[in-house]
């Protein structure tokens, strides 16, 4: 599967690209919302996990993005879902930091096996 990974916390993006690699995705990343926008114009992608807050914008903005490609997006963040349920209803599914392997595996399961997924 072909995901965009999207944090601005390059830890975060290693150790996501290493969990994801295991399971034979193949990630693409970015730290900024620009980086994102400009790889989502030029790539097609299945999936797209994205932190909500980054320096230049609102994860939700590219959530947008992501689905008018057809793609589906999980938000990875360290707000309490809650929060972010209430704000940021544009993604399939909401993962808070810090994650396990085996959450993000079911969650992308589970989102890619939705209807329309």
């Amino acid at each position: 599967m072909r995901i965009l990974l999207v944090d601005d916390d390059s830890d975060t993006r290693q150790a996501m690209v290493r969990l994801l690699a295991q399971r034979g995705h193949s990630a693409t990343t970015a730290a900024t919302l620009a980086e994102a926008r400009a790889l989502c114009e030029s790539m097609t992608f299945d999936l797209l996990i994205c932190d909500i807050v980054l320096p230049d914008g609102d994860g939700r903005e590219l959530a947008d993005v992501a689905r008018a490609c057809g793609a589906r997006a999980i938000s990875l963040s360290g707000l309490g879902i809650d929060e972010v349920l209430r704000e940021h209803d544009e993604f399939d599914a909401h993962l808070r930091k810090p994650i396990s392997f085996q959450q993000l595996n079911d969650t992308i399961a589970h989102v890619m096996a939705a209807p329309g997924g």
